[in-house]
């Protein structure tokens, strides 16, 4: 177990295991946390695709608390990936991204809260951080009690509404909210993406309760990195739920999306007034748009 406030620290002369970069050997479930320290060594330096199994194990839960590797050129990124057997680092390519849509209301790329696309940055709660994400940084979160949000403003009420971002599970549980705009003091949200019993789901609520509620059986691999997305388009009262740039479900609803004070929440929900349903995880790139984007422009924001 890495518990938090300890240190592991490797560094690399080579691309040889054992030789010229040391490994962790763990023959059961490694839990990760604390701090993952990086150094280079006899002048060696990285290049693309240069990959680091660093800590091999059967099993594993949680991340690393914080991070720092060393410098790369400054057209490669580390990439850490929690994968089945080991965690390992890989020098890649940074992405070149499609330029966003137009109708882009709110864009929070993880480095950070800042918005973006303007104002209305968010704010962490109870000790949320940021980790390492799809593209540079995410909103890194506990499971327990940490979550993001924004203040309510007219630019989070839009008529038709598309969400989308990147999501990294580090456990399943039985609900995880993704992010949303809670709605009234009971349990609806004007609009919203979550995990639930084993369901990606994606909705808005009018003043009558839920509408358009699309739902898709999706069991997300842990330590793994998903695009999710959801539209919905008043005109039509058509909901789209999408998973990593596909339509995998559709649900049809009613009337104009419902909306009060409540703040924008990424990570969390807000219930009978609490906190809750706190997803434990990573989460890049979110952004807001005031319009259904098509499934093109949608398969597109996955750089």
């Amino acid at each position: 177990t890495a518990s938090a406030g300890s240190s592991m620290n490797f560094k690399l002369a080579g691309h040889n295991a054992g030789t010229s970069f040391g490994q962790i050997k763990h023959g059961n479930q490694m839990t990760f946390g604390g701090n993952f320290n990086v150094t280079y060594a006899n002048g060696f330096t990285s290049q693309s695709g240069d990959t680091f199994p660093l800590v091999v194990y059967a099993s594993h839960s949680g991340q690393f608390g914080t991070m720092s590797l060393p410098a790369l050129p400054s057209n490669l990124t580390w990439r850490p990936d929690y994968g089945s057997t080991a965690f390992s680092i890989t020098a890649r390519p940074i992405p070149t991204c499609t330029p966003a849509p137009n109708g882009l209301l709110a864009w929070w790329s993880g480095d950070g809260g800042t918005n973006l696309a303007g104002w209305y940055s968010l704010v962490a709660t109870n000790g949320a951080t940021n980790g390492f994400g799809i593209d540079g940084r995410a909103f890194l979160l506990n499971g327990v009690d940490q979550y993001w949000y924004a203040a309510d403003s007219v630019a989070f009420r839009p008529t038709n509404v598309t969400i989308e971002c990147w999501v990294n599970f580090a456990a399943v549980t039985s609900l995880e909210v993704i992010a949303g705009k809670p709605y009234g003091s009971g349990n609806l949200d004007s609009y919203q993406i979550w995990l639930q019993n084993g369901q990606l789901r994606g909705g808005i609520s009018t003043t009558g309760g839920f509408s358009a509620l699309a739902s898709y059986s999706w069991t997300p691999p842990v330590s793994s990195w998903h695009h999710v997305g959801y539209t919905y388009n008043q005109a039509t009262a058509l909901g789209t739920l999408f998973l990593d740039g596909v339509v995998v479900a559709t649900a049809s609803g009613s009337g104009p999306i419902a909306y009060d004070n409540r703040p924008f929440i990424v990570g969390a929900d807000i219930e009978n007034g609490n906190p809750t349903y706190f997803f434990n995880g990573s989460i890049d790139e979110v952004a807001l748009y005031d319009r259904a984007l098509a499934t093109n422009e949608i398969a597109a924001l996955r750089c």
